[in-house]
């Protein structure tokens, strides 16, 4: 829902990302507290009425969901995202697929030479940034994480550490339109500083990948605590999409039945399984 933060003196909404997406809900509040189903009929078409969910694709065929993963780094996100792809090649979620794009990896790998990409130069111009997990231009990621997502033939996206930052969210929304995809959730992986920092440094002694130090790791817990969970926050305040939070411990094997469950349940809302 709406929160006083959202209006002005004038009683005016300014949250831009609230203001778009407020036409589309049809509802008397504002917003549908969960996503509503897509009508069979329209996933073979595409053709989407106005007034339907928001962060539905609407613009050509329907080309299947997206989960948004959000977290501290080495929360976890990768490992249980891995894990639920395995648990979907084995046929348990009656033929869908999944795959997993990390925003930062992937920008990573386009930098270093290892992914071919249309925006490749210019990635790699950002080489410094890419090295210190520094956020690099809104419009280049905007256009890097919507490649990714049209390259992806599998059912289900999930979209590990997009959007981040409040300025993101239209161009999110956007994305999901030209891709076809529909957002059915954003899942936080709620995970201990310290826990996250142990991680971090004993990943950065055993591979020798970007040596993270102790200063490196605060500055991008500190990113997490202000700017990552300011735009969680704007997320569930709009209440478009449903929010779930999960604990993560040190073993991640609770954390992804958790997980495992809540995409199980959002598409079976939709109606697919």
């Amino acid at each position: 829902m709406t929160s006083v933060e959202d209006f002005g003196e004038d009683g005016a909404l300014q949250n831009d990302f609230i203001k778009m997406v407020l036409p589309l809900a049809g509802e008397e509040d504002g917003f549908d507290a969960f996503p509503r189903p897509l009508p069979p009929e329209l996933r073979e078409t595409g053709d989407l009425p106005t007034g339907h969910l928001a962060f539905v694709g609407d613009y050509g065929e329907f080309a299947g969901y997206i989960m948004l993963l959000a977290g501290k780094p080495a929360s976890g996100k990768t490992t249980i995202s891995r894990m639920l792809i395995e648990a979907a090649a084995r046929g348990e979620f009656q033929g869908v697929t999944v795959t997993h794009i990390s925003a930062g990896d992937r920008l990573r790998d386009i930098g270093q030479g290892n992914t071919q990409s249309l925006y490749a130069d210019e990635v790699a111009s950002y080489t410094v940034k890419l090295k210190h997990a520094q956020p690099l231009p809104h419009s280049l990621v905007a256009q890097v994480i919507q490649e990714a997502v049209l390259e992806s033939e599998e059912t289900l996206v999930l979209l590990d550490g997009y959007p981040r930052f409040d300025e993101q969210l239209n161009d999110y929304q956007m994305l999901a339109r030209h891709t076809g995809r529909k957002t059915i959730g954003l899942v936080e992986f709620i995970a201990s500083d310290e826990l996250v920092t142990e991680r971090l440094l004993e990943r950065g002694a055993r591979t020798g990948e970007q040596n993270p130090n102790e200063a490196l790791i605060k500055a991008r817990l500190e990113e997490y605590h202000t700017s990552v969970a300011r735009t969680i926050e704007t997320i569930r305040r709009a209440s478009i999409i449903e929010y779930r939070a999960i604990p993560v411990s040190g073993e991640v094997k609770e954390a992804a039945k958790d997980f495992s469950e809540f995409v199980r349940l959002k598409l079976a809302y939709d109606t697919i399984i």
